[in-house]
């Protein structure tokens, strides 16, 4: 069984845990792990584009350090493409192909593009969604994604696995063509469906979570995905920030290195 990963902590956690159909653990090369991040940016260029390899690297780059017009952080488009062209051989042999996926708007976009893929071949295509809610010391909370659970946990979860019909493969396939056509910057999750929504969705989000004094820029990106329980690429939100801050609605006190989520800023009275 081929495991296919948007998450890099799902990725690690795989390796660790054992394959209920061979008792074993998991071998590195039976796992793929994907970081496309095609819940933001255009998509008319391709996967394979110079701009969809360059922009998670560039998109982390950001959250961490002011370098907006470096290349970003090199080798996560090349290993998507090494992952890609690998799960097409596994498709051509009719290997079965386990996606390990969550509600979160970026992990239901790489789906939704891995079925124009899964479409072409007959390989079987089992779908693992993360559970919304996960259980810690007695206590239920909602998870965020795989990310939440313990590989042991994970391992108990493969029975509820579901094999994936045509029809569903190809209307997650032609959702996705949709959005290719649209070619908005970003994309939300409504019901398990992504759709594509204004640049600025966020910004009220952000808005209701910055408090008139002072804070920390990763304390009002923190509470705006906890408090408004949103899901939303943290890179992203980073951008936001920084478009809100030119825009004049928000007001940078203090910088103490180059890393934006370490900034004061407050909220600007005019907003």
């Amino acid at each position: 069984m081929i495991n296919v990963t948007f998450s890099d902590t799902n990725a690690g956690c795989l390796k660790i845990i054992t394959d209920p159909d061979t008792g074993v653990s998991f071998k590195s090369a039976d796992i793929l792990r994907f970081n496309w991040m095609l819940d933001i940016g255009t998509l008319q260029e391709g996967i394979n584009s110079k701009y969809r390899k360059s922009l998670p690297g560039k998109m982390i780059m950001r959250e961490t350090f002011f370098c907006p017009d470096e290349e970003g952080i090199p080798g996560i488009g090349a290993l998507n493409t090494r992952h890609l062209n690998r799960l097409k051989k596994h498709l051509q042999n009719n290997d079965p192909i386990r996606v390990w996926y969550a509600d979160d708007t970026e992990s239901l976009c790489g789906l939704f593009f891995l079925c124009t893929l899964f479409k072409e071949y007959d390989a079987p295509i089992y779908a693992l969604e993360a559970p919304r809610v996960s259980t810690h010391y007695g206590k239920m909370y909602f998870s965020n994604g795989w990310g939440c659970f313990k590989p042991e946990e994970m391992e108990e979860l493969i029975p509820r696995q579901r094999l994936m019909g045509r029809q569903e493969i190809c209307a997650y396939a032609e959702r996705w063509e949709e959005l290719v056509k649209e070619n908005a910057l970003l994309r939300v999750s409504v019901n398990g469906i992504p759709i594509s929504v204004d640049a600025d969705f966020f910004d009220r989000f952000i808005e209701q979570n910055l408090p008139d004094k002072a804070v920390k820029e990763a304390v009002v990106i923190g509470d705006t995905l906890g408090k408004s329980m949103i899901r939303a690429n943290v890179s992203y939100l980073v951008w936001r920030v920084q478009c809100m801050i030119d825009a004049g609605k928000i007001v940078v006190l203090k910088t103490p290195d180059d890393q934006p989520m370490h900034r004061t800023i407050k909220r600007c009275k005019t907003i």
